[in-house]
């Protein structure tokens, strides 16, 4: 159903920050979190291309998500996925289209958020994406928060899955998030006018 969809989208998401090309103190999630009562987290997300390793399928409109072992507890399960520095995780509708299957090598192009516009005359494409050869350790099925989305339409996102830390130092952003989860807590009123208190008590320039 329709409505099944949207949960496998968003786990146990309730509530959620969207700093876009905006970064926050990755610690801000877990300082709402516990300021509110809810499971928190704190994610880096791009906007990426995604090619096989012989370069002979592509996918231009993928996301990478850099996450922490907080993320894959918004499943609603109690299993975490550890990735390493050089290995990514997948969701079951890129595998498909790319036919590749854990152990398989992708090369992974992200843009590379910068402080100098896009319109400058003198950017140079290197400045604007960085690339990795990266391994494919699991494909993701739906229950684990493999087609996590914020998006609110029909079609199946392409998700990559990497370590925050990785992702923070490869866009020499360390400790940065610009996108922040928070949870629900059944034993708890959570409301929009709670979590935007704490937002305001924990912000910092």
């Amino acid at each position: 159903s329709l409505k099944q969809q949207a949960l496998d989208r968003l786990g146990k998401t309730k509530f959620a920050l969207i700093g876009a090309d905006r970064f926050f103190r990755s610690e801000l999630a877990e300082e709402i979190g516990t300021a509110v009562g809810a499971p928190a987290t704190g994610v880096l997300q791009l906007p990426a291309m995604v090619s096989n390793s012989e370069g002979t399928a592509r996918v231009n409109q993928a996301q990478v998500l850099g996450v922490d072992e907080d993320f894959w507890q918004m499943a609603g399960g109690t299993a975490t996925l550890q990735l390493g520095m050089d290995e990514i995780a997948i969701n079951e509708p890129l595998a498909r289209r790319l036919e590749v299957q854990a152990r398989d090598e992708l090369v992974v192009r992200m843009r590379n958020p910068s402080v100098i516009s896009r319109d400058m005359p003198l950017t140079t494409e290197s400045d604007l994406s960085l690339a990795a050869r990266l391994r494919v350790k699991k494909i993701v099925s739906r229950s684990e928060m493999g087609l996590f989305s914020l998006q609110a339409n029909h079609i199946a996102p392409y998700n990559i899955f990497v370590t925050r830390q990785w992702l923070a130092e490869k866009i020499k952003l360390p400790g940065r998030s610009n996108l922040l989860l928070l949870g629900d807590n059944p034993t708890a009123e959570l409301t929009l006018e709670n979590v935007n208190h704490a937002i305001k008590e924990h912000w910092q320039l």
